[in-house]
């Protein structure tokens, strides 16, 4: 009864719509609000997370290799992009090893299991293992780099992805210890079909904490921006003699650096016409250029 609702085909067009619908919603954000490096590729995320999906619900009408090795590179390039976003988003450096390197794993041993050995099942613990690899690397990324540059920590956001590692690691070893030889994937029981009930969660509840963390990233900035303002619009010690400006640490600064320092002006140095006349009595002022 319960593989009825399990339909491998129809979770698949359902989590393509999800997908699809998740990513014409950060589409509508990049637009209505200021975005960070690795937003775009967030949403890309999406995108091919979408097309994966469909074409792997296409499998009866399309060859195999686009409806089993294309489908799954581009459910693979889902986390690959998202690692690569958060990376980029906290400031991190590319590593593209990282991202090359599933895919043409995925690909080769596809090739291996979909027309020399053909094989159902070992497709299914090679992408698990993937799946779970690159989740732990999003994790250890959330940990060390996004921790550090937002106004308050993203446990849930750890959380969804670690929630993701446990589910393909359960996922990897049932099918190891319980799965008889699968023929067709679209016929595959009902541990196959809930991991699509995860992905479709998961990729909703990952989206909408991506979003907060480019929200949050705008806040922090707009905070800062404040901060400098207030820094601005007070009222400044400032030397009667020499000018110079006491900052937060009690030493003085000209004026120059200091306006420099709290601003994104850029000063330029020019001469007044009292100074002009002060200076260069027999000099025209106008002669005196900007």
């Amino acid at each position: 009864m319960l593989d009825d609702y399990l339909d491998i085909q129809t979770l698949s067009f359902i989590t393509s719509i999800v997908s699809i619908s998740t990513f014409a919603v950060m589409l509508f954000v990049a637009k209505k609000q200021k975005i960070y490096p690795g937003f775009k590729e967030w949403t890309l995320a999406n995108f091919f997370n979408s097309l994966g999906m469909i074409l792997l619900a296409l499998r009866p009408i399309l060859p195999d290799f686009i409806s089993i090795i294309i489908a799954n590179n581009f459910i693979l390039l889902y986390l690959v992009f998202i690692a690569r976003g958060l990376r980029k988003f906290a400031e991190g450096d590319q590593q593209l090893w990282f991202d090359v390197i599933p895919p043409l794993l995925l690909t080769l041993f596809f090739i291996l299991y979909t027309y020399i050995i053909p094989n159902v099942n070992a497709r299914i613990i090679i992408i698990s293992s993937l799946l779970f690899l690159i989740s732990c690397r999003i994790c250890y990324i959330i940990w060390t780099g996004i921790y550090k540059i937002l106004l308050k920590k993203q446990i849930f956001l750890f959380s969804s992805f670690v929630i993701f590692i446990g589910w393909h690691l359960t996922r990897l070893i049932l099918t190891i210890l319980l799965e008889s030889q699968i023929e067709d994937f679209l016929e595959a029981g009902i541990i196959q079909g809930l991991a699509f009930i995860n992905i479709i969660s998961s990729n909703i509840i990952q989206s909408m904490l991506l979003i907060d963390c480019n929200s949050q990233k705008l806040e922090k900035d707009l905070n800062e921006s404040q901060d400098e303002i207030k820094n601005l619009s007070g009222l400044l010690p400032i030397c009667s003699n020499c000018k110079k400006i006491r900052n937060e640490s009690n030493s003085w600064d000209n004026i120059e650096n200091y306006i420099s320092d709290h601003s994104d002006a850029l000063l330029t140095h020019s001469l007044c016409p009292e100074c002009v006349a002060k200076l260069y009595p027999d000099m025209d002022f106008d002669d005196i250029e900007d």
